[in-house]
């Protein structure tokens, strides 16, 4: 026998779960997280570089230590101070990693279309060596050479570490507008749950 009463409209309404909100914002965070994933990976491998041509540098030095034996005080004062400066980049590098890891939580840019290339400059060459002629009357003496080393590798240090705050400085305007897009998107999702 027929229902003599019609269904009323709350029997047949579909109310959306609060787990299936949930579970959707839990795989947009993931989403999120993957994005950052990837836009991180580069800037910490370049991190990576970084720091090992730092520990090249100083193990240059020291070897230039080893093979020379400086006669005259002043030289020891260059070591201590190329040493000091390598500690300090050393320093930076790790604070660099450190606010990155930090912000592991934040997504990276998801509209790709206003990406602006992560490769626009590179630093000048990291090989240079010295050369130093056959010839001996024209070969510069070792304090010299020493010198000219640790000029070049000062260069280098300075070209790299520009280049990492450039690279930074691009990323965290990125992460800036990452910020703002998600405490946008958390205020359009609280309004619909409103």
């Amino acid at each position: 026998m027929a229902d003599p009463q019609p269904a009323t409209s709350i029997d047949i309404c579909n109310i959306t779960s609060i787990d299936t909100r949930f579970a959707a914002m839990e795989d947009r965070l993931k989403y999120y997280e993957d994005m950052h994933d990837r836009f991180t990976s580069p800037i910490m491998r370049f991190l990576d570089t970084l720091s090992t041509q730092m520990m090249n540098v100083q193990r240059d030095i020291a070897k230039l230590n080893d093979q020379h034996d400086f006669q005259e005080e002043g030289s020891t004062s260059i070591d201590s101070g190329l040493d000091s400066q390598a500690e300090w980049l050393q320093k930076e590098v790790k604070a660099i990693q450190r606010q990155l890891a930090s912000q592991h939580k934040i997504s990276a840019s998801i509209d790709r279309a206003h990406s602006k290339s992560i490769d626009i400059t590179t630093p000048a060459t990291i090989d240079r060596h010295l050369v130093a002629s056959i010839d001996t009357t024209s070969t510069p003496d070792d304090e010299q050479l020493i010198q000219n080393k640790m000029e070049s590798m000062q260069e280098q240090l300075n070209e790299l570490s520009a280049y990492a705050y450039i690279k930074i400085g691009w990323h965290q305007s990125s992460i800036e507008d990452i910020q703002e897009r998600l405490h946008n998107i958390s205020n359009a999702i609280q309004k619909m749950d409103e």
